[in-house]
This record gives C-alpha cells, sequence and structure tokens, in this order.
C-alpha cells in the first residue's frame, strides 16, 4: 500500500486532536519556608525506578535524595486503586514537575483522573534516612 505525504499528514493531525489527555489534579502543601527546595533534578531518577515496580493495592513505593544545602526531596507513588498495578512513569514525571513548579517548591501531591496512582514529592529538613535490614534484636523489657 502506498502512502502520499498528503494522507501521512493528515493521519498524525488526527492522532494529536485525539489523543486524550488526562486531567490531573495537584494538591500543594502548605508553606514551610526552611523546608523549600527545587527537586525537579530527581523527577526524573525517581519515576523511571517506578517503572520496574508492580504495587498491590495501597501499597507504596518511596525514594529519598539528599540535597547539597541540607535537605532532602522525599518522593511517593502510592497504588490507590483496588488492583495490582504498575505507575505510568510518562504520567509520574509530568506530575510531579507540576507539582515541583506549581506548588512553589513547597512539595504537593498529583493525581490524575480515572487512575489510582498518587504521586508525591515532600521537600525535608535533614538527610535522607538509612532504615536498617537483617535481624534487628529488639530490647523487651519484663512487664
Amino acid at each position: 500500500m502506498m502512502f502520499n505525504s498528503r494522507s501521512l499528514l493528515t493521519s498524525a493531525i488526527i492522532s494529536v486532536l485525539f489523543t486524550p489527555v488526562l486531567s490531573q489534579t495537584v494538591g500543594c502543601f502548605g508553606n514551610v519556608p526552611e523546608t523549600v527546595a527545587d527537586c525537579s533534578s530527581f523527577i526524573g531518577t525517581f519515576c523511571a525506578s517506578l517503572g520496574v515496580d508492580v504495587m498491590a493495592p495501597q501499597d507504596t513505593a518511596s525514594r529519598c535524595f539528599n540535597l547539597p544545602n541540607g535537605l532532602r526531596c522525599d518522593f511517593f507513588a502510592f497504588n490507590s486503586g483496588g488492583t495490582t498495578d504498575s505507575p505510568s512513569v510518562g504520567n509520574c514525571a509530568t506530575g510531579l514537575s507540576l507539582v515541583n513548579q506549581g506548588c512553589a517548591q513547597n512539595g504537593g501531591q498529583v493525581n490524575f483522573a480515572g487512575l489510582p496512582f498518587v504521586f508525591f514529592l515532600d521537600p525535608n529538613t535533614g538527610p535522607c534516612v538509612v532504615i536498617p535490614t537483617g535481624n534487628i534484636k529488639l530490647n523487651q523489657s519484663a512487664i
């Protein structure tokens, strides 16, 4: 089958016109001046790391990135749906970029209409906390 340039252009225009655009809802955290941070340089890394995650309902995936000024950027993806699913890397990156810019670098959350994942960006003071793994012994006192 032969295509001419006009039919290809028409097909391209139609596909762009009918590509669904998901509406998103952004909620900003309160203004805390000491935790204002530009976390944009970590958004791509966090979202790319989600591409391999399959998350059960009500599960959360998170990452923390240290900034050189003593602040950190905490990122979360939460599956609010009722089925096991993988988050969209594209929605994550688009949404968290909107949060970083639209919330004056105070952090916030974003979700896309009809989709189960909620993405969070939360700048905080102090370095990332390392959670110990392995056998942890707890001190228990006698009652």
